[in-house]
C-alpha cells in the first residue's frame, strides 16, 4: 500500500503486521525560506528531494523504527538517520500518537538547516558550517473524526539542537517548537 503525508510518500512493499519495510521520498524545505527575519531575506535554500527507507517493528501500542534519507537533488548533499519509538492509542474517537527519538544529521544537512554558507555570507554573516551531530525530538499528534471521511488533526513537535549549533549567527534558540492544525479527508 501507499501512504502520502504532507511532505512524505511511503511505499510499503512489506507489511506483515508487526514488521513493515518501506521505501520513501520526502521534500525538505529549510525553515530559513519561511522566516520572516529580514536578516535572512538574501539566503537562498533550494527545496531538497530526499529518498531512502524505513523499517519498523510494532509490538502492542508501540512501534520501534529506523529511517534513512539522502538528498538526491544536491540542495544540501547530506543525509539523515532517525531512530525512534512511537506510542499510539485509540481513546474513544480520538487517536493519540506520541513519538520520540533522535536524528543524526550529516554536516551538509546541518549546515543547510542551521548554518551560513559562502553564498549567504554576502548578507553580512560570517560563514558557519556545522558538524554531523544528533538532534533529539518529541512529537505529539491527535486526530479526531469530524464527519464521515473528514477529520481534524492537531500536532506539536520539539527538537533540541546540539550546543554547537548555537554558535551559528542565525540560530537564536536551542529548542525549536512547532504546532499545527489541519483538516483531513480519507479516501
Amino acid at each position: 500500500h501507499v501512504t502520502l503525508e504532507t511532505t512524505n510518500l511511503y511505499i510499503h512493499p512489506v507489511d506483515t503486521g508487526p514488521v513493515e519495510i518501506s521505501a520513501m521520498g520526502a521534500m525538505r524545505v529549510s525553515t530559513i525560506e519561511m522566516s520572516s527575519d529580514d536578516r535572512l531575506k538574501d539566503f537562498d535554500r533550494n527545496i531538497a528531494f530526499e529518498v531512502g527507507g524505513r523499517a519498523s517493528f510494532r509490538f502492542s501500542d508501540f512501534s520501534l523504527y529506523g529511517q534513512y534519507l539522502t538528498d538526491v537533488t544536491d540542495a544540501h548533499g547530506g543525509e539523515e538517520i532517525t531512530i525512534g519509538l512511537t506510542w499510539e492509542k485509540q481513546m474513544g474517537q480520538m487517536r493519540l500518537s506520541l513519538n520520540g527519538g533522535a536524528r543524526h544529521r550529516s554536516a551538509e544537512l546541518a549546515t543547510y538547516l542551521y548554518g551560513v554558507t559562502a553564498n549567504d555570507s554576502a548578507s553580512g554573516f560570517n560563514v558557519h558550517t556545522l558538524e554531523a551531530d544528533w538532534y533529539p525530538f518529541a512529537e505529539v499528534r491527535a486526530s479526531y473524526p469530524i464527519s464521515g471521511r473528514w477529520g481534524l488533526v492537531l500536532t506539536g513537535a520539539g527538537e533540541r539542537l546540539p550546543e554547537k549549533a548555537l554558535i551559528s549567527p542565525i540560530v537564536e534558540k536551542r529548542t525549536t517548537l512547532k504546532a499545527g492544525a489541519g483538516i483531513t479527508y480519507t479516501f
